[in-house]
């Protein structure tokens, strides 16, 4: 009984890909595929081809046109050439005017922040920047360090202590 012997079914299966009936169809789709991607190249080349005679024709009836034969539709516009030269006239200068006045404005900008910032003034300087700023000297005492504003702080806070108690304040 060993051995590799045994059942060997699967050539007689429909779904088998080695079969010769599944190979034989395969070519066959294969060919078919070819052949709709040919019919559909050529389709493409042929519209390509009409779309490009249409063009030539309209430009060739257009020419016929304009050197004194007649077009068989719409309006004829003997002016033309010169609307078309003025309209462009006009578009180049609106758009030189447009960038005047684009570089006007960012020349005020800049010389707007150049002002600002270097003007020398206290009100020129921005906020960090400017000198005596903290709430003491808009109140108009002077600006002290951090050590020596604790330290007055406690020294009023001793003196309120003292004259809690009723005794007699420190003399500075």
């Amino acid at each position: 009984m060993g051995g590799h012997g045994g059942l060997n079914i699967i050539p007689k299966k429909s779904w088998n890909v080695y079969g010769r009936d599944n190979r034989e169809r395969v070519k066959r789709d294969e060919a078919e595929a070819e052949e709709r991607r040919r019919e559909k190249e050529k389709e493409k080349v042929q519209e390509e081809r009409d779309a490009r005679w249409q063009k030539l024709s309209k430009q060739q009836q257009r020419k016929g046109a304009d050197e004194g034969g007649e077009r068989e539709e719409g309006h004829v516009n003997l002016f033309e050439r010169e609307e078309r030269e003025e309209r462009r006239t006009r578009y180049s200068q609106a758009n030189q005017a447009a960038g005047k006045e684009c570089r006007r404005q960012q020349l005020d900008e800049s010389h707007r922040f150049a002002r600002t910032c270097q003007g020398g003034g206290e009100t020129s300087k921005p906020w960090y920047a400017r000198a005596g700023t903290s709430l003491e000297q808009q109140q108009g005492k002077p600006s002290l360090s951090l050590p020596a504003r604790l330290r007055r702080e406690r020294e009023e806070v001793e003196v309120a202590r003292q004259q809690k108690r009723g005794g007699a304040a420190p003399v500075d």
